[in-house]
């Protein structure tokens, strides 16, 4: 069975660790790295595999001078926590997933870089960034190869928790892809 360690970078992409998950569970031996002050990535993902926590870089409010600290100790971090028997890692988007996919990639193991799902106009940071360094770029739609060398393999949807029926009304439900 493939070892797999997925990089959950908070938010919207331990959303996408998730979604890979579920499909992957009793597939793969799954582990995960969350942001070490996020304990909702932990919750939802403790389910399908252990763990392991490192600091997040840059969070949208950081400070250059605070991210040009953190950045050097995720990376010498990351050192210990990618351990050389995993046979991928993957990278869900967040500048989380930069330094532990570039030390995966010292250390021989193919990185999977995923771009989220809604860049149309112009690539991720992350995603360019590890691009180089990516066995493969994953990609959500056909529009998105326009930005990104890459395979399209999505869109990447949660599972459904209910059905659904026609129940003879129009249910909007935003922050959702329906």
């Amino acid at each position: 069975m493939k070892k797999i360690l997925i990089l959950a970078g908070g938010g919207g992409h331990t959303g996408y660790a998730k979604i890979l998950a579920e499909e992957l569970q009793g597939r793969a031996e799954l582990s995960f790295l969350a942001p070490e002050d996020d304990p909702l990535s932990e919750e939802l993902l403790r389910e399908y595999g252990p763990v392991d926590q490192l600091i997040k870089p840059r969070h949208p409010t950081t400070p250059t001078w605070r991210w040009s600290l953190r950045f050097p100790k995720a990376f010498y971090d990351s050192i210990g926590k990618i351990k050389r028997d995993l046979d991928y890692v993957v990278s869900t988007g967040s500048n989380f997933c930069i330094s532990p996919s570039i030390i995966a990639w010292l250390k021989g193991i193919s990185v999977i870089n995923l771009e989220s799902a809604d860049r149309f106009t112009r690539a991720s940071s992350t995603a360019k960034i590890l691009q180089p360094f990516s066995k493969i770029t994953a990609l959500h739609w056909e529009e998105q190869e326009k930005i990104l060398k890459g395979r399209v393999f999505g869109p990447f949807l949660p599972r459904r928790k209910v059905e659904p029926w026609n129940g003879g009304y129009v249910l909007i439900a935003g922050g959702t892809y329906g």
